[in-house]
C-alpha cells in the first residue's frame, strides 16, 4: 500500500512541478492515510503499519524522505555513510546516551518504533533531507532486516567487493544477512555507482 501510494502520488507532484521535498513528503503522508482507510475497511488488518524510505534523484540533488527505521546510505569516494537516523526506541537511548550501539544491538527492544505509517490518528511528519548528489555516489535503501543483522563497516566492506552489477551487489548483501541469520524481511534499492540504474531487491 506504502510503496504504491508514494509511487504514484510523488509521480504526480513532481511531474505537477512540486520541489522534491515537498513531494516525497506528501507520499508519505498520502500512504499513511491509505494504509489507516485499509485498517478501516479490513478487520484483519488492525495494527498494521510500516516504516518507509524514499527518495528522489533529480537536478544533481538527493532528495530523502523517511519514517520508521528503514534507512538510506550513501558511499561515496570509498566511505559509506548513514543518512537517515531511525526513530526507534533504540535511536533514542543512543541520543540519550544510556547505551553504546553495540550494547543497543543486543537489546530486545531496541526495534520499538516511535513513528511508523498507519499507526496514529495524525500522520507522523517524515524526517527530509536534500544533499548534491553526484555521478558516482552509489543510493542504497534498505530495511531493518539489512542493518539488524549487518553492522555500518561490514556493509560499507561487502559494497567494495567486485561486482558485476547493481543486482549482484544487492544479492550478495541479502545473501550476507541471511548468513549473519536474519529471520526478518530484508529489502535493498540501489541507485547510481557505476551503473546508474535503479535496483530492487
Amino acid at each position: 500500500v506504502a510503496v504504491r501510494a508514494v509511487t504514484e502520488v510523488a509521480s504526480a507532484c513532481l511531474d505537477a512541478g512540486l520541489p522534491p521535498e515537498q513531494a516525497l513528503s506528501q507520499a508519505c503522508l498520502d500512504a499513511h492515510s491509505r494504509i489507516k482507510e485499509v485498517v478501516r475497511m479490513r478487520a484483519d488488518c488492525l495494527g498494521m503499519a510500516t516504516t518507509l524510505v524514499v527518495a528522489a534523484i533529480a537536478d544533481a540533488r538527493l532528495t530523502i524522505a523517511h519514517v520508521g527505521d528503514s534507512r538510506a546510505y550513501l558511499l561515496r569516494d570509498g566511505r559509506l555513510e548513514r543518512l537517515t537516523t531511525d526513530h526507534s526506541v533504540g535511536q533514542q537511548m543512543l541520543e540519550a546516551g544510556q547505551l553504546s550501539e553495540a550494547q543497543i544491538r543486543r537489546l530486545p527492544a531496541r526495534g520499538i518504533l516511535t513513528r511508523a505509517l498507519g499507526t496514529d490518528t495524525i500522520a507522523p511528519l517524515p524526517q527530509i533531507m536534500t544533499i548534491d548528489w553526484r555521478r558516482d555516489d552509489l543510493l542504497m535503501l534498505c530495511s531493518d532486516g539489512l542493518t539488524d543483522s549487518l553492522v555500518d563497516h561490514s556493509l560499507e566492506a561487502l559494497l567494495h567487493q567486485p561486482q558485476s552489477d547493481l543486482q549482484a551487489i544487492a544479492a550478495m548483501l541479502v545473501d550476507a544477512a541471511l548468513e549473519a541469520g536474519c529471520t526478518d524481511n530484508i529489502t535493498v534499492v540501489l541507485a547510481g555507482g557505476p551503473f546508474h540504474r535503479p535496483v530492487n531487491h
